[in-house]
């Protein structure tokens, strides 16, 4: 014997699953492995021994069609428990299934999008054995394709994202001049404008995001610049796990510079 999902537990991970074959995060959330109010997820018969690690296992968000990093989190209980959280632990930079706002060998929420595929129960036996049950959240005949992320509003994608800008200047003769990796942020209002911003030399914007008709994320147009000599634009998209891709163009008028270059970053 040993423990095992209450039946209203079974029906719930039913329910949160059946749509995409996976239990998939929204933004702000960690792994409550618990029913309505807190109830109990879990039940122990007499005699059993009860579980005291609880683990999960996903995938980070997938992104322009390349799935996420699988990864594996996991918590301790008491003996008595029957419910837990697990928080989101991110192990290296390209560990993307926590929150933006987690850094590196810290925890917290998960990042909207990412999907939770299996849960294990783990049991430590006086024989100095160890016992586990598995219960997947996917349906391994079921072929539909995992859903889209959560949509979100407009003011989702509010807050400050930092970007990195990795820039090109030509001359006039067609050659680089120069060319550099710089680190700035952008601030947007609940409404998608442009708060403040500071990008290398870009300090004054003007524009702001546009949400996608799907709701899945955002497009931005933005004009920059240094309110002088240099002017430049950023465009690009923000998905729903709030990771942001671009490009930059513009001219260094004072050297008759084109500059050009790519963009990338999240929300902080």
């Amino acid at each position: 014997m040993f423990a095992d999902l209450t039946s209203k537990a079974k029906a719930s991970v039913v329910a949160d699953t059946k749509t995409s074959g996976a239990y998939v995060f929204a933004s702000g959330q960690y792994a409550e492995i618990s029913d309505t109010g807190g109830a109990d997820f879990w039940a122990v018969p007499a005699g059993a021994a009860a579980p005291t690690n609880i683990r999960i296992y996903g995938r980070a968000p997938t992104l322009k069609d390349v799935r996420g990093n699988q990864f594996d989190d996991t918590t301790t209980v008491l003996a008595s428990a029957r419910s837990a959280q697990i928080k989101c632990s991110r192990l290296s930079a390209a560990d993307l299934h926590c929150d933006a706002g987690v850094a590196v060998g810290a925890s917290g929420f998960y990042a909207a999008g990412a999907l939770a595929t299996d849960l294990q129960l783990h049991a430590f036996l006086p024989n100095n054995s160890t016992r586990s049950k598995h219960f997947a959240f996917y349906y391994p005949n079921n072929n539909t394709p995992i859903a889209p992320a959560t949509t979100k509003a407009l003011a989702d994608f509010a807050g400050t994202y930092t970007i990195t800008a990795d820039w090109q200047a030509k001359g006039s003769d067609g050659k680089v001049a120069d060319s550099g990796s710089t680190v700035g942020n952008i601030q947007i209002s609940a409404g998608g404008a442009v708060n403040s911003c500071s990008v290398g030399d870009f300090i004054r914007c003007e524009g702001g995001f546009v949400l996608n008709t799907n709701k899945d994320g955002v497009t931005f147009s933005i004009n920059a610049s240094d309110g002088n000599t240099r002017s430049g634009t950023l465009s690009g998209t923000v998905n729903s796990s709030f990771v942001l891709s671009g490009s930059l163009s513009g001219t260094n008028t004072d050297g008759n510079y084109a500059l050009s270059g790519t963009l990338t970053g999240r929300k902080q």
